[in-house]
């Protein structure tokens, strides 16, 4: 067999970096191997046409001639960008026409796969490769700026190594923040900090751009290898920290990925959230303890990193072209997503351990936290705890609430008040109040929402008495609308078509283990997406039919602010990731082929 591996000549370089990679791992999987860019179309003869990065290949210069042409038999998609972006969503049109999707990522797999596509994981790993060489000499400019003294040339031991830590990456306004907040951190170590336009490809040659050889070079020097998400996304950048990182022998120290496997945070490289990242690069770099740890976590990546073999991953890949459908992936094994937390205050009477904590989620509600907290100490149910998280509050928040339960506290057998140093999202300040809780259960409770005195109480008998994972109440809208919320039975077929159950629930810590957590959305519905995989999961929820809490509706709540701004995005990542099937989707063809014609315009400006 035949394999052409194809990237874009116009594109990002380092997709000629995965090509390279790809082509040698089928090279290791006995395949005879042509690389080749869009040029000169496809090549005649091949068996197989691995196309890299499809978003790129097909958009850009003559790629954009072959998108619109006849293909040959035996198309197989590499898609390397991460669901939910405007990349992905390029590289997705194109799956109908190929045999098959190949993603660098399991959950994209996962959800080419659900979507009806012959899919496979296929993570880079190790092939004979010039990307694995060592780069012997870097560029003068390179050495005059980053090497004070000689070189001790690449691969050297880590605690040789003279830069001390190495970011590269894409200009983002997540990014942008982060390095601003930790320049003086950075500034205490030999740093190289090299971020680009994201706007518009990197391309080797020019001045303003890195190539392979000055990245690898610089990689290969490098104690640390910086890996910051470009969005609250927390995708495995299988290339900077597989390839770029772990490869070249130098620690990653990241934010905490998904779907790492088979690589293990804290064996093969380093996990800590954006605001602790100062704090550990200052242990691991400026201890002798640490330097240590850095040194064996680093070896450790390195030998992870050369035993995955992409020869072997590859073979089973294309064994599976042939074959039967594959088999459903299995779901990732998560930790929650929730940022580190100091504890700002803690209180209470004591006693035994209750049923329930009642767990509230707050960030810029100062004006309603302490009607919200009046609300849960006026529950009749007996001893209850109380975890407050403040999501990096820019307003009086957190000291409203340091009052609130300095006053009020010892109603509550254990209260904690708990603070991020950066906002983090609604998803990791639920999660970080389920991982403080020590109860059997956990009522969800947004700052800006208030209980009903019964709420607790009444949601607590369901759950002992049906067994179930959550239980949920009728809602009262109030505020600038006014109405009813949960009106529905718990109805895994109705949640499929649209969000019945609003996050106001009490869940077993047990449940919320098992499922991992609520997942971090930019843009909301990170409730809606817990229910769908609890109702995926077998798991089920039961609604209580009484009126026992109260839902504010306001200009400023998230739902109506980002969540609106955002609905397209949502319902796109929706539909691939859990099938849902929105109201008003059966549109007729020329109305998809219009919206599809707008979409498109939309994007090109």
């Amino acid at each position: 067999m035949t394999v052409a591996v194809y990237a874009s000549s116009a594109g990002n370089y380092f997709f000629a970096e995965v090509r390279a990679l790809l082509a040698a791992g089928l090279r290791r999987a006995g395949r005879a191997v042509v690389e080749a860019d869009e040029r000169r179309g496809f090549v005649p003869g091949a068996d197989l046409h691995l196309v890299v990065a499809p978003h790129e290949f097909f958009y850009l210069g003559a790629g954009l001639a072959l998108r619109a042409g006849p293909w040959p038999e035996g198309v197989v998609l590499y898609n390397t960008e991460q669901l939910s972006s405007q990349w992905h969503r390029l590289a997705e049109r194109l799956f109908p026409r190929a045999r098959a999707v190949w993603d660098i990522d399991a959950a994209g797999a996962r959800c080419a796969a659900a979507a009806g596509h012959r899919a496979a994981h296929v993570p880079l790993g190790w092939a004979p490769c010039a990307l694995l060489e060592p780069v012997r000499r870097l560029p003068r400019a390179a050495r005059e700026a980053w090497l004070e003294g000689p070189d001790p040339g690449p691969l050297a031991p880590w605690e040789r190594r003279p830069l001390d830590v190495l970011f590269v990456g894409a200009r983002t306004e997540r990014r942008e923040a982060f390095l601003a907040r930790s320049a003086g951190a950075l500034a205490r170590w030999r740093s190289a900090v090299l971020v680009r336009d994201g706007g518009r490809p990197a391309r080797p040659g020019k001045t303003t751009d890195l190539d392979t050889p000055l990245l690898l070079g610089l990689a290969q020097r490098a104690k640390v290898v910086l890996n910051l998400h470009r969005s609250t996304a927390r995708f495995f950048e299988w290339h900077r920290i597989a390839l770029h990182g772990m490869a070249q022998g130098a620690l990653v120290v990241t934010e905490p990925c998904s779907d790492a496997a088979p690589f293990i945070p804290g064996r093969h490289f380093i996990a800590a959230a954006a605001e602790d990242i100062p704090r550990v690069l200052g242990r691991l770099l400026g201890t002798a303890a640490g330097r240590r740890r850095a040194a064996r976590v680093a070896a450790a990546g390195r030998a992870a990193f050369r035993a995955l073999d992409l020869g072997a991953v590859l073979r089973g890949a294309l064994a599976a072209l042939d074959g039967p459908p594959p088999a459903p992936l299995p779901p990732p094994v998560r930790r929650p997503d929730r940022a580190a937390a100091r504890v700002a205050a803690s209180g209470g009477r004591g006693g035994p351990v209750p049923a329930v904590t009642v767990a509230v989620s707050l960030h810029d509600y100062e004006r309603v936290i302490g009607p919200c907290l009046d609300s849960a100490a006026a529950q009749t149910l007996g001893p209850l705890d109380l975890v407050v998280v403040d999501d990096a509050s820019r307003d009086g928040s957190l000291a409203a609430a340091r009052r609130w339960l300095k006053r009020r506290g010892r109603r509550f057998a254990r209260w904690t008040l708990l603070s991020h140093a950066a906002n983090a999202g609604l998803s990791a300040a639920r999660n970080t109040a389920f991982a403080a809780a020590r109860t059997p259960a956990v009522l969800v409770l947004d700052a800006d929402n208030l209980l009903l005195p019964r709420c607790a109480g009444r949601l607590w008998s369901a759950l002992r008495r049906t067994g179930a994972d959550a239980a949920y109440p009728l809602l009262e809208r109030f505020g600038e609308e006014q109405g009813l919320m949960n009106l529905e039975g718990w109805d895994p077929a109705a949640l499929r078509r649209e969000n019945t159950t609003d996050a106001l629930a009490l869940v077993r810590r047990s449940s919320w283990r098992r499922l991992g957590g609520y997942r971090s959305f930019e843009a909301g519905w990170e409730d809606y997406d817990f229910w769908l995989r609890l109702a995926a999961s077998g798991g089920r929820a039961v609604q209580v039919p009484e009126l026992l809490a109260r839902y504010r509706v306001h200009l400023g709540s998230m739902l109506r602010t980002v969540t609106h701004a955002n609905i397209g995005e949502l319902r796109r990542r929706f539909r691939l990731e859990h099938g849902i099937a929105f109201a008003g989707d059966a549109e007729s063809a020329p109305e998809r082929l219009r919206r599809h014609a707008l979409e498109l315009l939309q994007e090109a400006r």
